[in-house]
């Protein structure tokens, strides 16, 4: 009996001294203020999202999240420094797929994978909208597409964004269309073309769009999400429209740099999850007209991550757009 006594002590020290060697960083993890990366202005649309989750993440863990704007190179900037951090839990990236996916495909030599950064959680997809200037003889998806087959190649259309110019891609190769691709330094000049008719279509985010039309200097004709959204809810999805199965919605996601301590990814993605789920976060991506991209899982994130890649590979190869610098 003695001795089972003694082994069962050993046994408890043992068990005690195993919960002790893991990582204080995962006990009591956030214990100081946490980087966040945003890869956006300050001020812009992208950067309030940013800030929102940072916020979140203050009041979950009661403590610090500094949002630091790194900016730049299409979101590569603000990638780059992700994956220079130390993988201890106190770099965060919050940021769109299309700059850490994306520039994969858009770039040369970008310098990385996706898979170089560690998926934590999702959090929202974004709402992208074709449209036309106020004067267009088009009024539906469907007579765009008319009018793009009947062209044959002459028509023109705008692009600032590597998401944009994926999403007008994808919208020519699933109608079996053509049209001359037009380059712009920000979407903001490439409406002002559009209005005057310059150009005959643009895909805009939708927060823009909807803004333009109330303006009357462009016309929305379809939504490239499955669901129509509430800020404009007369306008069609694209696949109601006449492009059945269409669908662009770029993620927003959560990195933390390669190596982070699992148990750390783990409790960073449950706060992040139960952040995406509330009410008040909906209410607040519809107003920056983005909806929850709900995962349960970290693996679940992963996955997502994994079929956007694909999505931009896919669109990119049989487009053959060339990878530019």
């Amino acid at each position: 009996m003695r001795m089972l006594r003694i082994l069962a002590g050993t046994a408890l020290a043992l068990s005690m001294a195993a919960a002790g060697s893991l990582p204080a960083s995962a006990q009591n993890y956030p214990d100081r203020p946490v980087r966040i990366i945003c890869g956006y202005p300050a001020g812009g649309g992208a950067d309030v999202i940013v800030r929102y989750y940072a916020q979140k993440l203050e009041e979950a863990t009661g403590q610090k999240f500094v949002v630091e704007n790194r900016v730049g190179a299409n979101g590569k900037i603000g990638t780059d420094a992700a994956l220079s951090a130390k993988p201890d839990g106190y770099t965060l990236l919050i940021h769109g797929t299309a700059a850490v996916v994306g520039n994969t495909f858009l770039m040369k030599d970008p310098g990385y994978k996706a898979s170089d950064l560690d998926v934590v959680a999702t959090l929202a997809q974004s709402t992208f909208v074709l449209t036309v200037g106020p004067e267009s003889k088009a009024n539906s998806v469907k007579e765009l597409i008319a009018m793009l087959k009947a062209a044959n190649g002459s028509m023109k259309y705008g692009t600032a964004t590597g998401v944009t110019l994926v999403a007008s891609e994808k919208f020519l190769l699933e109608t079996g269309t053509k049209a001359t691709r037009v380059n712009y330094k920000g979407t903001v000049d490439a409406a002002r073309e559009l209005a005057a008719g310059q150009i005959d279509f643009l895909i805009a985010d939708a927060t823009f769009s909807v803004a333009q039309q109330k303006q009357g200097r462009l016309r929305m004709l379809g939504m490239t999400t499955e669901k129509r959204i509430p800020a404009a809810p007369d306008v069609p999805t694209m696949s109601e429209g006449g492009v059945p199965g269409y669908v662009f919605t770029p993620k927003w996601a959560v990195w933390f740099p390669k190596g982070t301590p699992k148990d750390i990814v783990e409790k960073m993605g449950g706060w992040l999850r139960k952040i995406a789920a509330t009410e008040e976060t909906a209410k607040f991506l519809e107003s920056a007209s983005a909806t929850p991209l709900l995962t349960n899982s970290t693996a679940e994130a992963l996955k997502v991550v994994e079929e956007d890649n694909e999505l931009w590979r896919k669109v990119t190869t049989e487009a053959k757009i060339e990878p530019q610098g």
